[in-house]
């Protein structure tokens, strides 16, 4: 086993969240998707950033991930911003987001009352995706 692969305990911790909460699967995959299509800079930044989704070790932070790779911070950021642009529509569309959502009452994605949730969401620190409101 490498250092940064995850232990078979943080696997099957994974596995109970993954059957818990089903979208993450869908997340977990069209950010793989994302990062071997782009491959290069994409691949290595979202591999140290979202390790739990390529079997790995989390998580840093944008700042380790610019100093590891030697790139600008603002390099990161902007892959992050196109990943959201590419994948979240594809997210929010699939059934195990929408259940997700209605288990939570959610409002529909994409309509005002959802926007301000998620504007409420992200003052207080959340990354977007289903939340408790």
């Amino acid at each position: 086993m490498e250092p940064d692969e995850l232990t078979s305990e943080e696997r099957a911790q994974q596995a109970e969240v993954d059957a818990a909460h089903p979208w993450m699967l869908v997340e977990r995959r069209l950010i793989r998707q994302f990062a071997e299509r782009r491959g290069g800079v994409t691949l290595e930044y979202l591999r140290l950033a979202e390790g739990p989704h390529f079997g790995r070790r989390p998580v840093l932070s944008d700042e380790e991930c610019a100093k590891r790779l030697n790139v600008p911070v603002s390099t990161l950021r902007s892959i992050r911003l196109e990943l959201a642009r590419e994948t979240f529509p594809e997210l929010v569309a699939s059934p195990e987001f929408k259940d997700e959502a209605r288990r939570k009452r959610l409002p529909e994605p994409g309509t005002a009352e959802y926007w301000e949730v998620v504007k409420k969401k992200r003052r207080r620190g959340a990354k977007y995706g289903p939340a408790e409101t």
